[in-house]
C-alpha cells in the first residue's frame, strides 16, 4: 500500500514517562509509552504514511496541549480526531465505547463487549483495547477485570494504575 499523507510526531514528558504521540494533518494516529519499541513504532508509521514532516502538525500540537492538560488535571475529555487504522467493525465499537468512557470512571472487559454488540466477545474486546493506538486519548486504561483489578496494559500495569490514580485524584 502506497503512503499517502505524511505524519509527524513529538515526544512529551509526562507523569508517566516518555509519551511518543504522531498524528497527521488530519488525525492522531499514535500514543506510545516508553516501554514500547519506539524505533518499530516510527517504522510502522513510515510504512504506514510515509517519511515524517519536518514540523509538527497544528493537529499534533493541539493533541500534546491536551495532554499536557489532562496530566495537570485541567482537561477531562480530548477532543482531537483519532485514527484507529484499519479495524474491524467490531474492534472499532470497541474503541468508541472505550472512548465513550467518562473520566474517572471504569467499565469491565464484558461491559465494554456487550456495548460493542457482542457480550460473549469478552476476549476480542480485550485483544481490541490492546491494540488500541491512541491511548490514553482513547481511555483504555478505564477498561478493567471483572475482579476490579486492572489488568494488562500496553504500557505497563503500573502506567495503567497511575492513570487510573490520576484520574481518581482529579
Amino acid at each position: 500500500m502506497a503512503a499517502t499523507a505524511s505524519f509527524s510526531s513529538i515526544e512529551l514528558d509526562s507523569p508517566v514517562g516518555p509519551i511518543l504521540v504522531a498524528a497527521t494533518p488530519k488525525a492522531v494516529v499514535a500514543v506510545v509509552f516508553s516501554s514500547n519499541d519506539w524505533d518499530l513504532a516510527l517504522d510502522q508509521l513510515e510504512s504506514r504514511f510515509g517519511e515524517p514532516a519536518d514540523k509538527p502538525s497544528a493537529l499534533l500540537e493541539k493533541a500534546a496541549l491536551q495532554l499536557d492538560e489532562y496530566f495537570a488535571g485541567l482537561r477531562t475529555k480530548f477532543t482531537v480526531k483519532v485514527d484507529f487504522g484499519e479495524v474491524t467493525d467490531f474492534r472499532r465499537s470497541v474503541l468508541e465505547q472505550i472512548a465513550a468512557i467518562p473520566f474517572g470512571q471504569t467499565k469491565s472487559y464484558a461491559t465494554v463487549a456487550a456495548a460493542a454488540g457482542n457480550p460473549k466477545a469478552v476476549r476480542a474486546a480485550g485483544t481490541s483495547t490492546g491494540s488500541n493506538p491512541v491511548p490514553i486519548i482513547v481511555p483504555c486504561h478505564r477498561v478493567i477485570r471483572a475482579d476490579g483489578s486492572a489488568g494488562k496494559f500496553s504500557g505497563g500495569a503500573g502506567v495503567k494504575e497511575r492513570l487510573l490514580a490520576h484520574e481518581s485524584a482529579t
